[in-house]
């Protein structure tokens, strides 16, 4: 259990220091249409999270429990292949950067601080949801693991289709 939780530790910390600075990468970079590319970046990484679910299953059945581990593979092979690609100046840590300027953040926060818990609030449920959907559907409805992780993936794919369309009325009504 330790373990796991070391894990799960681990994996946040890389969640949180790769999602702000692609995201202000992604807006920086969207020129006019920022509500549709930023939901093309949030579209192509909740259809990732949805194959998860069925794909794991899959692997577990297909590999075993105690063989599960070797999913992880083409994670570090990619992680390896993209660290070995980054640029030098990003690669080597040695970038002068001027101090960060607060003052926007002071004058506004009151609906920063409303938008994050509103993230946070929509996280806690669609999380919540996405840990026990499986779980319900497996020990109450008497569905197979397999179907189970399917309905799963539905889950997060409808809510990659409603990021899709969420940017794109964002760009229309602003």
């Amino acid at each position: 259990m330790p373990l796991l939780l070391m894990l799960a530790l681990v994996g946040g910390m890389g969640v949180a220091a790769f999602h702000p600075l692609s995201t202000s990468q992604v807006t920086v970079n969207a020129g006019v249409r920022r509500g549709l590319v930023m939901s093309i970046f949030i579209t192509s990484g909740m259809l990732g999270l949805s194959l998860g679910p069925t794909f794991f299953s899959f692997l577990a059945q297909w590999l075993g429990l105690d063989r599960l581990s070797l999913a992880a593979l083409p994670a570090i092979v990619v992680a390896g292949f993209l660290f070995w690609s980054l640029p030098a100046s990003l690669n080597s840590g040695h970038q002068d950067k001027p101090p960060f300027d607060w003052e926007p953040f002071r004058r506004q926060w009151k609906p920063l601080l409303l938008q994050y818990v509103l993230v946070v609030l929509r996280s806690v449920v669609h999380l919540g949801v996405a840990q026990f959907l499986t779980i319900y559907l497996y020990t109450q409805r008497g569905f197979t693991l397999g179907q189970a992780s399917l309905w799963l993936t539905v889950f997060f794919a409808s809510s990659a289709v409603a990021a899709m369309i969420g940017g794109s009325i964002a760009d229309r009504v602003g």
